[in-house]
């Protein structure tokens, strides 16, 4: 039995610490969490009270438990707002599955930036393309009016 209770005190303690460094990061900064984790356990690992050491592992998968779900409900409330531009989101999530299976996504087209240019040279073409036909009717029109 005491086997099984430590084995399951690892599990515990596993999942709290990829929790806490999945959820709240793993800069310096924000080490003190995981090093008081550890003390924490280190320094319970003694503990002969079995009610205190199952109100303790109690503990520690609540908080698993926390970090986890808030995380989880912060990405749904993200999701599911339509007003956000979620292309980059979107982005990384095809560009992990195409990375699961050994692939990588093209790279994007990109659209012509210089839209006066393109634009000028369109009008230009249809110019040549339109006076042509123009033409005839521009002389019936100025012949009609010159009387």
């Amino acid at each position: 039995m005491g086997s099984q209770a430590s084995l399951q005190t690892a599990k515990i303690y596993r999942h709290l610490l990829k929790a806490v460094k999945r959820h709240i990061g793993k800069e310096d900064s924000k080490r003190h969490l995981l090093e008081f984790i550890t003390l924490e356990f280190r320094k319970n690992s003694n503990l002969s009270d079995c009610v205190a050491v199952q109100k303790k592992l109690k503990l520690a998968r609540d908080y698993t438990f926390l970090l986890n779900s808030v995380h989880h409900h912060k990405d749904l409330l993200f999701s599911y707002n339509i007003a956000v531009d979620r292309t980059d989101e979107v982005k990384r999530v095809i560009g992990k599955s195409a990375a699961s299976v050994g692939l990588r996504l093209p790279a994007a087209y990109q659209p012509c930036s210089c839209r006066r240019v393109c634009s000028s040279i369109f009008f230009f073409l249809s110019f040549l393309f339109f006076f042509p036909l123009l033409s005839p009717l521009s002389c019936i029109v100025m012949i009609l009016f010159e009387q």
